[in-house]
């Protein structure tokens, strides 16, 4: 099966954010290893795993360009060698520190304000790599629901591969999957918490992170860091 890749934001790997992420998840895409999911009072451990077992699949980390996989005639050394020339051409920054919330049903990680830098990166980013990108098949957007996404929506994933971008961009930092409300508010409240461990620090964005999955069984990984400047 074909390989895909994927350019996210992930934070640096000594931060307070990435321990609470990864270990909530219960997995380091860096190791690619499994890790012991804390408990939260009143909430079976079962139900933890299965609710992230979603995006544990796709590991701890904000999009930026959502997986893909290369265009026919390109190879891996092609990504490398534009995520280093775009990367060296970036300067790095800080986004508020992010707050615990629900984005669509899901829970999720958010910027505390609006970010217009993250919104520049993301946008960057979609149209920088997007030659390397293989079109979407026919049951790849039809994995997508074409038919309950809006009309741009609709637009952006014939055109770019993903509907939620530029306009329709919100930065997250998916912890979960989709949640009815009342239990949805029951892991928010217990879950708070553990995530006010880094709830004052800003966060740096100094690097994008290439996420690689060797077929769609398969998990992410982390697989290069590729520093700004």
């Amino acid at each position: 099966m074909t390989a895909r890749y994927a350019i996210y934001f992930a934070p640096d790997p000594e931060s307070e954010l990435w321990r609470f992420g990864t270990r909530w998840l219960g997995r380091d895409p860096v190791r690619d290893c499994e890790l012991a999911q804390p408990r939260l009072p009143g909430i079976d451990q079962s139900r933890i795993r299965q609710v992230t077992e979603s995006p544990r699949h796709y590991g701890f980390h904000g999009t930026l360009k959502a997986p893909f996989a290369l265009a026919e005639g390109r190879e891996r050394a092609d990504l490398d060698a534009a995520l280093q020339t775009f990367a060296g051409q970036y300067a790095a920054f800080e986004m508020a520190p992010l707050r615990l919330s629900n984005i669509s049903g899901f829970m999720a990680l958010v910027p505390g304000r609006e970010e217009p830098a993250l919104h520049d990166l993301a946008d960057r980013c979609v149209r920088a790599f997007d030659t390397l990108r293989a079109p979407l098949t026919e049951s790849e957007l039809e994995r997508r629901r074409p038919e309950s996404l809006s009309s741009r929506q609709r637009g952006h994933l014939e055109q770019w591969g993903y509907p939620y971008i530029f306009d329709e961009f919100r930065f997250h930092m998916t912890l979960s999957c989709r949640l009815d409300t009342p239990e949805r508010d029951q892991f928010l409240t217990k879950l708070q918490p553990l995530a006010d461990v880094s709830a004052d620090t800003a966060v740096a964005v100094n690097a994008i992170c290439l996420f690689e999955q060797t077929n769609r069984c398969a998990p992410f990984r982390l697989t290069g860091r590729y520093a700004f400047g």
